[in-house]
């Protein structure tokens, strides 16, 4: 078996051969390309999100 010989497990085996069929690492490469924000800019974005990111409402506790 595939994932034996590699030491993974099936599902990894499974991922690892779909990224390949589809391009993912050379997708993700090309993609990077376009990444423009500085270290500063994407923590600026970061925090204004953060308060989206919370699970639940404060006033219902």
């Amino acid at each position: 078996m595939l994932s034996w010989e590699r030491g993974q497990s099936v599902n990894s085996t499974v991922l690892r051969i779909l990224e390949a069929a589809v391009g993912y690492e050379e997708r993700r490469q090309r993609l990077e390309g376009y990444a423009t924000w500085s270290d500063e800019e994407r923590l600026e974005f970061e925090a204004a999100l953060s308060s989206q990111r919370k699970v639940g409402d404060a006033d219902s506790a």
